[in-house]
C-alpha cells in the first residue's frame, strides 16, 4: 500500500491524534571507552497499517525535498555523499522513519504533537519527512548533522492540510547525539554540552525538556537490590510516552553503569545486542495493549502497537574505509532477528551514474526462518 495511502486511512475526516505512532522509543548503549562499543534500539509503532521494507541506497543518489504536499518536489536538491540503510513505512515510497549510514550515523524521526515547523524562505528548504535521507547521506558525525539541521528551514509536509508532527534524534559512532525539536516556529536543539540531565532516549510528548525535567522525579531510582527494596523499585511501567521516557533512561542506565568501571559494562557487539535485545523488548507492544478510543467519525478501534523493532550497531570503518556497521530487525510475525550487514554492502555507484536504490521487504515469506535479510530482486 503506498504511504500516502495509508497516511489517509488515519488521517481523512478524523482528528490529528487518530493517525500517529505515539508509542515509538529510541535509546542508545555505549560500551567501554577501550570497546568503543555504540548501539542504538528503537520500537517503530503505529496505530494504521503499514508496508515496511528496508532500502539499500547507494552513493551519488540525486533528491529533490518533497514540497507542502507529500507528493510534490519543491524543496532542495542533494547528492548522496555516503550511503546508507532506510527504514521507510511504504513499498512504494521513500520515505524515511530510521535509517543507518555507512559511517555509523543513524538518523529518527518520532512523532511529537506539540510541532510546529519553520516557515519556508525559497532557500535552504528541507521538508521534515525527509531528514533522514539528507542527513545520512550528507553527514558522518552527529557534529556534522546538527550544523547542517541548524541551516536548514525545516518545513511541514502536509497530507489533507495536517502537518506530520514528528522531532529528530541523531546518533553516530562516538556516541555522540543531540535531539532536535521545532516548536512554535523555532528550532530547539537538546545535546550532552548544552542540555542539563541529557540523556540519549527519546520517545514522544511533551517536549524534550520537559521530559527531562519528569525524569529528574525519579532521581531517586537505582540499580541495585538492597534487602527487600528491589532495583528500579516504583518505575513507571505503562505505555505513556513520559513512562517509557523514564524507563528507558534507567534501564539504559543500568545496562551502561551497573557495577562501576567491572564486568557489568558492555565490551563487545554481541554484549551489546544481548542487552539491547532484552531492553528493547521492554517497549515492545503486542495488539490489543494501546487502543486509542472510538472516533465517532470512523469505523471500529484504533490499535497502536509495535510494526518494526530496530537493532543497530554504530561501527566506524575498519583500516581499508569499510563499513562496519550492522542493522537488525524483527516484527511480531517473526521475532528472530535479522541482519543487515554493511560491510557486505557496495555502496558505489552505479554504472553511468544511474545509481538504483535495492529493498529489501520486512513482511515476506522468505523471512520466516531466515537470519539474513534477502534482498527483494529487481
Amino acid at each position: 500500500m503506498h504511504f500516502s495511502r495509508v497516511l489517509i486511512i488515519g488521517t481523512i475526516a478524523i482528528s490529528t491524534s487518530s493517525f500517529a505512532c505515539p508509542t515509538c522509543t529510541i535509546l542508545m548503549l555505549k560500551g567501554t571507552k577501550k570497546s568503543g562499543v555504540v548501539a542504538s534500539a528503537r520500537t517503530v509503532d503505529f496505530n494504521v497499517p503499514i508496508d515496511p521494507k528496508i532500502d539499500e541506497v547507494p552513493r551519488g543518489m540525486t533528491w529533490k525535498s518533497r514540497g507542502d504536499s507529500i507528493d510534490s518536489r519543491t524543496g532542495i536538491n542533494w547528492t548522496n555523499q555516503y550511503g546508507f540503510i532506510g527504514l521507510s513505512a511504504s513499498r512504494e515510497l521513500s520515505t524515511y522513519l530510521d535509517g543507518l549510514n555507512e559511517k555509523g550515523l543513524s538518523a529518527a524521526l518520532l512523532w511529537l504533537e506539540e510541532t510546529k515547523y519553520m516557515e519556508r524562505k525559497g532557500s535552504n528548504d528541507l521538508a521534515a519527512l525527509d531528514l533522514v535521507a539528507y542527513l545520512l547521506g550528507k553527514c558522518a558525525t552527529a557534529e556534522e548533522a546538527k550544523e547542517e539541521v541548524k541551516r536548514h528551514n525545516i518545513y511541514a509536509t502536509h497530507l489533507n492540510g495536517y502537518a506530520i508532527p514528528l522531532h529528530l534524534v541523531v546518533m553516530d559512532a562516538a556516541g555522540e547525539s543531540f535531539v532536535a525539536e521545532w516548536i512554535n516556529g523555532q528550532l530547539n536543539i537538546f545535546d550532552k554540552a548544552t542540555t542539563k540531565g541529557y540523556t540519549e532516549v527519546l520517545t514522544n510528548s511533551p517536549t524534550y525538556d520537559k521530559q527531562l525535567a519528569n525524569l529528574n522525579q525519579y532521581s531517586h531510582l537505582n540499580c541495585y537490590h538492597r534487602g527487600n527494596t528491589y532495583s528500579l523499585d516504583s518505575m513507571p511501567g505503562n505505555s505513556s510516552s513520559m513512562s517509557r521516557f523514564v524507563r528507558a533512561a534507567k534501564l539504559k542506565e543500568c545496562s551502561e553503569q551497573l557495577g562501576g568501571a567491572g564486568d557489568f559494562l558492555v565490551n563487545t557487539e554481541d554484549e551489546a545486542m544481548e542487552r539491547l535485545s532484552v531492553v528493547i523488548g521492554r517497549f515492545d507492544k503486542p495488539a490489543g495493549e494501546v487502543v486509542l478510543e472510538d472516533d465517532p467519525l470512523q469505523e471500529g478501534i484504533t490499535l497502536s502497537y509495535t510494526r518494526i523493532s530496530l537493532i543497530k550497531i554504530h561501527g566506524k570503518n575498519d583500516e581499508k574505509g569499510k563499513a562496519t556497521s550492522k542493522l537488525y530487525f524483527r516484527t511480531p510475525d517473526n521475532p528472530s532477528l535479522r541482519v543487515i550487514d554493511l560491510s557486505k554492502i557496495n555502496f558505489a555507484p552505479s554504472g553511468n551514474n544511474k545509481s538504483k536504490i535495492k529493498s529489501f521487504y520486512v513482511d515476506s515469506p522468505l523471512y520466516k526462518k531466515a537470519q539474513e535479510a534477502i534482498p527483494v530482486a529487481n
